[in-house]
């Protein structure tokens, strides 16, 4: 929370925060539906937003349970164009470098210091993981589990999807001010990956 600037109540920043992002390993990160809002594409490969949201929170919920995740866990919850993946990956993310494999970590460190500050809001965010747990227990046990452990079957749109003019669609973030304005605010009080 040293972030936030001086005279601001970290209170109410936490009690915002919780409306627009999830506790990671003490760190604030944008809900995915912030990101990807229903009805919505992604740029990349035209993917239903409810999907790639679907996919990027089993990400977090591994995450908070400080456990790596591989692309081949991925495809078992729906394969994602390659583009689409690996942005999601890119943003919340980085190789596991322990142990020379092909897992992805939390991009960052536990916020202890948050940690301590929040206890109540940390134990809230576990229990909504916990939640969720179920949740993901019954895609990844599900038949399409078995996909994982089959080769790679990727679809690339490469550049991206275009309207009827030819244009590539914008559906990301920017196209709402509300998303702009989440992002800001992260951006300028706290660490938004």
């Amino acid at each position: 929370m040293g972030l936030l600037p001086k005279g601001t109540n970290g209170a109410n920043a936490v009690q915002y925060l919780q409306q627009v992002a999830v506790l990671i390993n003490g760190c604030w990160v944008v809900k995915s539906e912030v990101l990807y809002p229903k009805n919505r594409c992604s740029a990349f490969g035209g993917v239903a937003s409810e999907k790639i949201c679907r996919v990027r929170d089993y990400i977090l919920f591994k995450f908070s349970q400080n456990e790596p995740v591989s692309r081949r866990e991925l495809d078992a919850l729906g394969k994602l164009p390659s583009e689409d993946e690996s942005a999601v990956l890119r943003t919340l993310a980085k190789p596991d470098k322990s142990k020379n494999s092909a897992d992805w970590v939390f991009a960052l460190e536990m916020d202890n210091d948050f940690v301590r500050m929040y206890p109540e809001v940390v134990n809230r965010q576990s229990h909504l993981w916990e939640a969720k747990k179920r949740t993901f227990a019954g895609l990844v046990n599900s038949s399409d589990h078995h996909a994982a452990l089959s080769p790679r079957s990727r679809r690339s749109s490469g550049k991206g999807r275009k309207n009827s003019e030819g244009e590539r669609m914008i559906t990301d973030q920017n196209e709402t001010g509300k998303m702009v304005a989440v992002s800001q605010f992260l951006t300028r009080m706290f660490i938004n990956i």
